[in-house]
């Protein structure tokens, strides 16, 4: 997470101010998953077959369908990355994304549009290589996708299912207030209340490998993707892939840089029995616009939804507070969290 927020203010005044902004949405959409009923999900599947041809699989319901893409997997890998590089950076303007993605919208959606329309959520399933793929900044009709249905990411096919909540659920949260000026990550333990709280400062490295399983931890830390592997500031020691899969919980959620762009902490976490992982694609705001997810998101997923829906309308209010904001800006605030489903 960067320090463009240096601003610290009361937890409990800010907190109490975003409860109202949330009060406020109404966005409401179907659940995919309600009374055990028909898999209403679209899953997309992007893969470089023989020849260098690219081709999305597309599944929903009994459904399935593949089609090439038009373009080579060199020149989408190209548009991709650099689009990453911007976005990271809080540099993807309107111009930015319209160049790199713009030719995209009817090579991966306009075969599928009838199945898009009628799917209540969406589900890309992803590698090592098209993990920092912002697919669901493509285009749809017009208008960037994530911003029209619930989606999520895994590894395999895997149904959305509800009930990712319980009252009676332990929950972990820990806050460096450089990288959470608002204590945003105190709101779990509003909704949660078996939940752990920890200053940063009161934990070393020994301290945290002790906390016992959690149901939900909720970690905001600065984080990064580097060389030896996605890690995270505990003061002036790292916290390792390892170090959070050991917690084996049903959400993790990492506030914390570029943690949802490393497949390696992915797998750690699966192998561990680690359910959902909720963070950033790329390098998120300090405070504001990420206390806002946070509360917002765990406000939702109380309620009973689903996380990737619930995330769903997190991003929906946070793009209504923030849409007349610079293109680039607006994406920083409003884009970066991503749900992974892991089981």
């Amino acid at each position: 997470m960067d320090e463009k927020v240096k601003q610290s203010r009361q937890p409990g005044c800010a907190i109490a101010i975003l409860l109202l902004l949330f009060a406020a949405t109404g966005a409401r959409i179907t659940r995919a998953d309600e009374g055990g009923g028909p898999d209403r999900t679209l899953y997309l599947a992007l893969e470089e077959g023989a020849g260098k041809v690219v081709r999305m699989h597309a599944v929903f319901g009994a459904e399935e369908k593949s089609y090439t893409v038009s373009e080579t997997p060199e020149k989408l890998r190209r548009d991709f990355t650099k689009l990453y590089r911007k976005l990271d950076k809080a540099q993807a303007t309107r111009a930015v994304v319209r160049e790199r993605l713009g030719r995209y919208e009817q090579s991966f959606y306009g075969p599928v549009a009838a199945l898009l329309d009628a799917a209540e959520q969406v589900q890309f399933i992803i590698d090592e290589h098209t993990i920092q793929y912002a697919f669901d900044l493509v285009d749809f009709k017009g208008r960037p996708l994530f911003l029209q249905k619930p989606v999520s990411y895994s590894t395999a096919r895997r149904r959305p299912r509800e009930g990712a909540f319980s009252p009676d659920w332990s929950g972990l949260a820990v806050s460096d207030p450089s990288a959470d000026p608002e204590r945003g990550v105190a709101f779990l333990q509003e909704i949660l209340p078996g939940t752990t709280y920890h200053d940063m400062k009161d934990l070393d490295l020994e301290r945290f490998r002790a906390i016992p399983p959690k149901d939900i931890t909720l970690l905001s830390l600065h984080g990064a993707v580097e060389k030896r592997g996605a890690n995270m500031d505990l003061n002036k020691e790292r916290l390792f892939a390892g170090d959070v899969a050991r917690l084996g919980s049903r959400i993790v959620y990492l506030d914390s840089c570029q943690m949802g762009a490393s497949y390696p902490l992915l797998a750690a976490l699966r192998e561990r029995g680690n359910a959902y992982l909720v963070a950033p694609l790329f390098s998120n705001e300090a405070g504001d616009s990420s206390t806002k997810t946070i509360l917002f998101f765990f406000s939702h997923l109380s309620r009973g939804d689903a996380p990737a829906v619930a995330m769903y309308r997190a991003k929906i209010r946070l793009h209504e507070l923030y849409h007349t904001k610079k293109y680039q800006r607006m994406l920083e605030k409003v884009f970066p969290f991503r749900v992974y489903l892991q089981e």
